[in-house]
């Protein structure tokens, strides 16, 4: 793949097939990944909890985009 291609005013309405490719490749990431379990990150470590909420696409409310840990101060 080329990575010198960079996608402007100029450039959006003609893009070359690589744009396209690397856009569906990006999709599956991101699409393989909705819906997982994510962690807080304090301290460069990650942190689970068992109380949870779920944060669901704007886009779709159909799409869960994850389950995230729910974070209160320190003694509460």
């Amino acid at each position: 793949m080329t990575t010198d291609f960079k996608l402007t005013y100029a450039t959006m309405f003609n893009p070359p097939e690589e744009m396209h490719v690397r856009y569906e490749a990006a999709l599956a990431q991101v699409t393989a990944n909705l819906g997982q379990a994510c962690a807080m990150v304090i301290n460069n470590k990650d942190h689970f909890s068992e109380e949870t909420f779920e944060n669901r696409s704007p886009v779709n409310t159909d799409w869960g985009a994850g389950a995230f840990p729910a974070g209160h101060r320190p003694g509460r």
